[in-house]
């Protein structure tokens, strides 16, 4: 994965999700970030990436005793996530 602007993956989603301010689903956090320009991914699994730093995200809050960072949508149109609100 490269890096533009100098964010992270897990940043550029929680940059999307705060300024949308409404859950997304994890298609749609990839296309703001991409066409944002906020980061750009360079593997071949880019969704299953994204999923995979989401749920480590909120793994590592959890184990730190933090709140999450990613609130997790669970409907019958599928998952969704949004950030977390302080």
């Amino acid at each position: 994965m490269t890096q533009s602007n100098h964010l992270t993956f897990e940043e550029a989603a929680l940059t999307v999700l705060q300024r949308l301010r409404r859950p997304l689903t994890i298609r749609e956090i990839l296309e703001r970030i991409t066409e944002d320009s906020l980061f750009q991914p360079a593997g071949a699994t880019p969704e299953k990436s994204l999923y995979a730093i989401i749920v480590r995200a909120n793994r590592r809050s959890e184990q730190a005793g933090s709140p999450q960072r990613f609130v997790v949508h669970k409907g019958a149109d599928g998952v969704r996530y949004s950030a977390k609100t302080r």
